[in-house]
C-alpha cells in the first residue's frame, strides 16, 4: 500500500508564514501581555449571563440601599481664643493665641468630654427624647450595638437614670465628631442625626455647654487658689522672719564684717602666682621626664637621643673614637696584625670607646639629677598651693555659709512679696472670666442629607455587581478550553486546519447530509470544497487513496462530513464510502437505505463481499457499504485478514476510498482502521470539543503511526467568532452563480 512520504502537502504558504512567525514568538522572550478585547468579546458572547449575574447581584443591593435611613449634619464652628488665663499674673488674662497645635487638640478632646455630654443629656432632656429612646434602638448609623451593649444591665420595667444617661451618652458620642482645623485656631462640631432639627440643636448645646464648663472650671480653680494663696501667704510671712534672724546671728558669730572680695585678696593673689609657677614647673618636669624616659637602661637608641647625640663632649669623644677606628683600618690594610703600629692603634681605639662610654654616663647622670631636682621643685610648690588653699576654704566655707542664709532670706522674701502681689491681683480679677472660645458659625437645620449617599452606594453596587458577573462570565467562559476560532486550531491542537466547516441551522441531517447537491453555492459547500481541496494535494504522490474520518466523541458530525466529502469527490471520480462505526452506524440511515441493508461485518465474512456494495442514485459514481449493527465484536472484523484483502481488492476500483470511523475517545476500533488508511481527517466540532480530549485522541493515532492529515472544524459559527473572540478568518459567500447559455 503506497502512503504519502509527508502529508504537510496541504499547508499553503500562508499557512507556513504562520508558522515560522510563530516559531519565533516562542523563541524570543513571550512579554506578558493582558487581551482585554478578548476578555470584553468573551462578555459579550456570554451576555446573557453577564447580564443575568449583574442584575441578580445589584437590584437587591439597590433595593437595600434604598431603604436606609438618613443621616443629617448639622456644624458649628468654634475659635479657640488661646490658653486658659491663670491667676499668676494678671497679663495672662489678655494674652493671644497659643500657637501650639497639642493645645487645640486638647480643646476637642475637651469637646468630646463626659462633662460635656452629661451637661447637654440634662440640658435638653435627652433621656426622654424619642431618638434616644431605648424601643426605637439605634435611629442613626452604627449605634444598636452600643445600645445593646448599654441595656444589658438595665431592669426592663423602668430603667435607672444613671444607666438611660449611659445609653444616651454612647449614643451623643457615636453622632458627634470633632474636627480641629490645621492651620487655623477654628473647631468644628458636627452631629449626626435622623432628626435634621435635632442634629442643629445638639450642635449648639455641646459647644454651649463646653463653654460653660470652661467657665465654671475656671471660677472654680480661681476661688481655689485665693484660699490657697491666703494659707500660703501667712506661712512664707513666718518663714521670712526666721531666715532674717538666723542671717544675722551667723554673721555676729562669725565676726564676718568684710565682703568675700576684700577677705580673701591676699591669699588669692598668693595662690595664682603658686600656680604659675607650679604650671611651668611641671613643663619643665615633662621635658626632663621625656628625656628620662629614652635613657632609661635598656631603652633602645639611647645614644641617639638629642641630649646624649647632641652633648658636646660626646661629639668630641665620638670624634675621637672615629678618628681611631679610621687609623685602625688604615693600618689594617698596610701591616698586619701583629705589627706594633696596629696593636697600638688597636689599644687607642680601646681608650676612644671607654672615653666615649664615660663621657654618654655623666650625660645621662646629669639628666637624672636634672629630672630628680625638677620632681623636687613641682612637689615643693603643690604643697604651696595646698597650703594657700586650705586657708581660701576656710574662708569660702564660712562665706558661703553666709551666703546660704542670705539667699534663704532672700527667696522667703521674694516668694512672700510675689504670693503678697498674686493675692492682690487674684481678689481684683476674681470677677473677670474670658470664654475659652467663641461661636463663629452656629449650625443651622441642615437640608440635605450627610449620608448616605445613596446615588453614590447605588452606582457602586452596580459596578460591584458587574465586575463579578465579569470575572464569573470570564471564568465560567474559559473554565474549559475548546477551539472557539480558525487561528486557535494549529495553536492549541499543532495541527494544521483543512477547512472551517460552517454551522447549520434549522436544517434535518438527511438535508445536511447532501448540502453539496442541494446548494453547491453555500458556504458549508464551499468549506467541503476546501477540505478536499486540501487532501488533493497532500495525496497527489497517492493512488487510489483512502482517506478517513475520525473524532474524539459522537455528536461531532464526523458521518455528515464524511459523506459529503464523498458526494463532492464523486463529481470526478469513483467514490466508496464505508461505515467502518459499527457499533452506531449513521451512513445508511443519512441516505435512507434500508437497516437490513448488507454491511461491512458481511463484506469481512461472507465470500462475495460486492453484494454489500451499493450505488446511491442521483450521485453518479458514489459507492457505499452501509455498517449494520453486528453481535460480533468489531475489533475481531478489523483484524480479520480478510478485511485488508476485501480494501485491497477495492482500492483499484475507486479513485478514492472513504471510511467513516468510531469515535477514538470511546472505542479503540479507530487504532486498527488507521493501519490501512493513507491520511485521516479529524473532525472536531466547534466551540464544544474540549481540547485536552482532542489532544488526547491525536496522540493515540500519533502513537499508532497514523498519518493524520489535519483538522476540519465543523459547525463553526463564524459571525460569532469573529465578532466575540476575534476570529480573521473570511465567513462571507463568494456569490457564484454560474450563467447557463440560452
Amino acid at each position: 500500500m503506497n502512503k504519502p512520504s509527508t502529508l504537510p502537502a496541504s499547508v499553503t504558504n500562508h499557512e507556513l508564514q504562520r508558522v515560522a512567525a510563530h516559531a519565533r514568538d516562542v523563541d524570543a522572550p513571550a512579554l506578558p501581555r493582558v487581551d482585554v478585547s478578548a476578555y470584553v468579546r468573551t462578555l459579550l458572547a456570554r451576555k446573557k449571563l453577564f447580564l443575568g449575574v449583574t442584575l441578580l447581584l445589584a437590584v437587591p443591593s439597590v433595593l437595600v440601599i434604598s431603604q436606609l435611613t438618613p443621616i443629617y449634619r448639622a456644624t458649628s464652628v468654634i475659635l479657640v481664643e488661646g490658653t486658659k488665663s491663670k491667676v499668676v499674673s494678671i497679663d495672662e488674662l489678655y494674652s493671644g493665641a497659643n500657637p501650639n497645635r497639642e493645645y487645640f487638640q486638647t480643646q476637642a478632646e475637651q469637646i468630646r468630654s463626659r462633662d460635656v455630654a452629661l451637661r447637654v443629656i440634662r440640658d435638653l432632656n435627652l433621656v426622654d427624647n424619642p431618638l434616644f429612646s431605648k424601643q426605637n434602638g439605634a435611629p442613626f448609623g452604627g449605634l444598636s450595638r452600643l445600645t445593646a451593649s448599654v441595656d444589658g444591665g438595665a431592669p426592663p420595667d423602668k430603667e435607672p437614670i444613671a444607666f438611660a444617661e449611659a445609653r444616651v451618652l454612647e449614643l451623643l458620642h457615636a453622632g458627634l465628631s470633632v474636627t480641629a482645623a490645621r492651620t487655623s485656631q477654628l473647631i468644628q462640631v458636627s452631629f449626626d442625626s435622623p432628626d435634621p432639627a435635632w442634629s442643629a440643636k445638639i450642635a449648639n448645646a455641646i459647644v454651649d455647654a463646653y463653654i460653660r464648663s470652661d467657665l465654671d472650671a475656671r471660677l472654680k480653680m480661681t476661688q481655689t487658689a485665693s484660699s490657697w494663696l491666703g494659707e500660703q501667704l501667712e506661712s512664707l510671712r513666718t518663714k521670712l522672719d526666721v531666715a532674717e534672724q538666723r542671717l544675722h546671728a551667723y554673721r555676729d558669730r562669725a565676726g564676718l564684717v568684710s565682703s568675700r572680695g576684700s577677705a580673701e585678696g591676699g591669699n588669692a593673689r598668693q595662690l595664682e602666682e603658686l600656680s604659675q609657677r607650679l604650671v611651668q614647673a611641671r613643663v619643665v618636669r615633662a621635658q626632663v621626664e621625656e628625656t628620662h624616659s629614652q635613657l632609661r637602661p635598656g631603652a633602645p637608641n639611647r645614644l641617639q637621643v638629642p641630649a646624649v647625640f647632641n652633648n658636646p663632649v660626646v661629639i668630641k669623644a665620638r670624634e675621637a673614637e672615629s678618628a681611631a677606628e679610621a687609623k685602625l683600618s688604615d693600618l689594617r690594610q698596610r701591616v698586619g696584625v701583629a705589627h706594633p703600629l696596629y696593636l697600638a692603634a688597636q689599644a687607642e681605639l680601646e681608650t676612644a670607646k671607654r672615653d666615649l662610654e664615660r663621657q654618654v654616663n655623666a650625660v645621662i647622670a646629669s639628666v637624672e639629677r636634672e629630672y630628680e631636682a625638677a620632681k623636687a621643685t613641682e612637689r615643693t610648690l603643690e604643697a604651696s598651693i595646698a597650703r594657700s588653699r586650705g586657708a581660701i576654704l576656710d574662708i569660702n566655707r564660712k562665706q558661703g555659709e553666709l551666703e546660704t542664709l542670705e539667699r534663704e532670706a532672700a527667696t522667703d522674701r521674694q516668694l512672700y512679696q510675689t504670693f503678697l502681689a498674686r493675692v492682690k491681683e487674684t481678689s481684683a480679677t476674681a470677677d473677670l472670666q474670658t470664654p475659652v472660645a467663641r461661636v463663629v458659625d452656629p449650625a443651622i437645620v441642615p437640608v440635605k442629607p450627610a449620608q448616605p449617599h445613596k446615588q453614590r452606594l447605588a452606582a457602586l453596587a452596580i459596578a460591584l455587581s458587574a465586575l463579578f458577573a465579569a470575572f464569573l462570565t470570564i471564568v465560567r467562559d474559559r473554565r474549559v478550553k475548546v477551539v472557539r476560532t480558525s487561528d486557535e486550531v494549529e495553536s492549541l491542537l499543532g495541527v494544521p486546519l483543512l477547512a472551517a466547516v460552517p454551522i447549520t441551522r434549522k436544517a434535518s441531517p438527511s438535508e445536511i447530509a447532501s448540502s453539496v447537491l442541494r446548494k453547491p453555492n453555500s458556504l458549508f459547500a464551499e468549506s467541503i470544497r476546501t477540505a478536499c481541496t486540501g487532501t488533493q494535494l497532500a495525496l497527489l504522490d497517492v493512488e487510489h487513496p483512502i482517506v478517513m474520518f475520525g473524532s474524539s466523541v459522537p455528536g461531532e458530525g464526523k458521518s455528515t462530513l464524511a459523506l459529503n466529502f464523498a458526494i463532492e469527490q464523486a463529481r470526478n471520480r469513483k467514490v466508496l464510502v464505508i461505515d467502518a462505526d459499527l457499533r452506531r452506524p449513521s451512513i445508511g440511515k443519512l441516505l435512507g437505505l434500508p437497516s437490513d441493508s448488507p454491511g461491512l461485518a458481511d463484506l469481512v465474512r461472507r465470500p462475495t463481499p460486492e453484494e454489500a456494495v451499493q450505488r446511491i442514485s442521483g450521485v453518479p459514481g458514489l459507492s457505499v457499504i452501509a455498517g449494520r449493527e453486528s453481535f460480533e465484536n468489531p475489533l475481531d472484523i478489523f483484524a480479520d485478514p480478510r478485511y485488508a484483502q476485501a480494501l485491497a481488492k477495492f482500492r483499484p476500483q475507486y479513485g478514492l476510498i472513504v471510511i467513516d470511523s468510531p469515535p477514538i475517545e470511546l472505542v479503540s476500533d479507530a487504532m486498527l482502521l488507521a493501519r490501512h488508511v493513507d491520511a485521516i481527517v479529524f473532525v472536531v466540532r466547534a466551540a464544544e470539543t474540549p481540547v485536552a480530549m482532542v489532544r488526547r485522541g491525536l496522540a493515540k493515532l500519533d502513537s499508532a503511526g497514523a498519518p493524520i492529515l489535519g483538522i476540519v472544524l465543523n459547525a463553526h459559527d463564524f459571525e460569532r467568532a469573529g465578532r466575540y473572540y476575534g476570529d480573521t478568518s473570511a465567513h462571507t459567500r463568494y456569490n457564484y452563480t454560474p450563467k447557463v447559455n440560452a
